[in-house]
């Protein structure tokens, strides 16, 4: 098929997905799921082009998360949500490590699926909160606190995955030495940086974004030189320029980046269609699915709020998204990955259904819990 009559089916299923998600009142990032699983069942897609769509969405989201790393803005938020943060990660990473070592038996699979297991969506969960205007609620601040730690870990994830092997100390030192030496340059060459961003700022909006890309591409091209992921250069370069016109930045690629993202999403259904799902991936899956609701519920225990807000926390922190499908390519066994996979779309669906109706759900529970509580002492009485 040619690349204009993809492209015009694509973006067809794409808005239809949109006004879809609008009547339904849910996350676009469903839909998009759903538009490209529908169109993976009829049309085929060049490879290259997908796997150029995939790398561009993640090389832009992880520029945008460099760009929040901003230790000014960061300070203050993580100074009250640290112990619900650590123990989301501990919790989360080791539940997902332990059932990788047992399904694989392998370090490197158990680290991989700890690393899929662990995050949330923030990209599906900030919608929510938004479009159901919950950014009011007492708990919101620090479900955002939270996501951005979780981030923050995902990138630290991300570069022990890439350096496994025999060179992974040599490569870990790099990485590290890299992050070190982006908020060096951040703090101490910042009146360089605004003096080059305002030059770029003087011309016209193509040459900006021109030039913002060229920042991404080249040192996440030099990254992935190196062998080391790509996806973290373009995350050093957010982290040079963090604090330093970011409203500039977000003119220029905001746009793009959601482009990229939704497209990152359709894609991600469309491979969907392609994978035989066999009955002996259902049961791990739906087992991981479970734990991930308890272990997200128990880790807002913590948090100090009454026991409902708590509970609305946690269901509202259910859903998996872009790192968990970012990290299902890396996996190698192929029973495993489709048991994985089939995790995420449940997470992705199901997770986001419960994010959504997170203020019933926690009220249902409550007052299921309140009314176990009240047989047992009447028992115990």
């Amino acid at each position: 098929m040619e690349p204009i009559i993809a492209f015009s089916i694509i973006f067809l299923l794409m808005v239809g997905a949109v006004f879809l998600s609008n009547a339904l009142r849910t996350s676009y990032v469903l839909g998009y799921i759903l538009a490209g699983f529908l169109y993976g069942h009829f049309f085929h897609f060049h490879r290259g082009a997908i796997d150029f769509i995939f790398e561009t969405a993640v090389l832009l989201l992880f520029f945008f998360l460099g760009l929040e790393f901003s230790l000014r803005k960061l300070r203050p938020i993580f100074s009250s949500i640290m112990k619900v943060s650590i123990t989301d990660f501990v919790l989360n990473f080791s539940i997902g490590f332990a059932a990788g070592y047992l399904m694989t038996g392998n370090l490197y699979h158990a680290i991989l699926i700890g690393a899929i297991f662990y995050p949330s969506s923030s990209i599906i969960i900030v919608k929510l909160l938004e479009l159901r205007h919950r950014f009011s609620n007492i708990e919101a601040p620090v479900i955002v606190g939270t996501l951005i730690f979780e981030d923050i870990m995902m990138i630290l994830l991300i570069g022990v995955i890439v350096a496994f092997g025999p060179q992974i100390l040599l490569k870990l030192a790099i990485i590290l030495t890299a992050i070190v030496l982006a908020f060096i340059a951040n703090l101490k060459l910042r009146p360089y940086l605004e003096s080059l961003i305002r030059k770029i700022e003087s011309y016209t909006v193509e040459v900006k974004t021109i030039s913002f890309l060229f920042f991404i591409f080249s040192l996440s091209a030099l990254f992935k030189k190196m062998d080391i992921t790509a996806s973290l250069g373009a995350f050093l370069v957010g982290v040079i320029f963090s604090d330093i016109s970011e409203r500039s930045f977000e003119e220029s690629l905001g746009n793009l980046k959601d482009i990229f993202l939704a497209l990152f999403f359709f894609f991600f259904g469309y491979e969907l269609s392609h994978i035989h799902f066999t009955t002996s991936v259902l049961a791990p899956a739906v087992i991981l699915f479970l734990l991930s609701i308890a272990s997200k519920v128990s880790v807002f225990y913590l948090s100090g709020f009454r026991r409902k807000t708590r509970l609305r926390a946690g269901f509202t922190m259910v859903p998996r998204g872009e790192f968990s499908i970012l990290l299902s390519h890396y996996v190698q066994v192929e029973e495993v990955k489709g048991a994985l996979l089939l995790f995420v779309v449940m997470n992705i669906f199901f997770g986001t259904f419960m994010a959504d109706n997170a203020s019933r759900l926690a009220s249902l529970v409550d007052r299921l819990l309140s009314g176990l509580s009240g047989m047992w002492k009447r028992t115990s009485a």
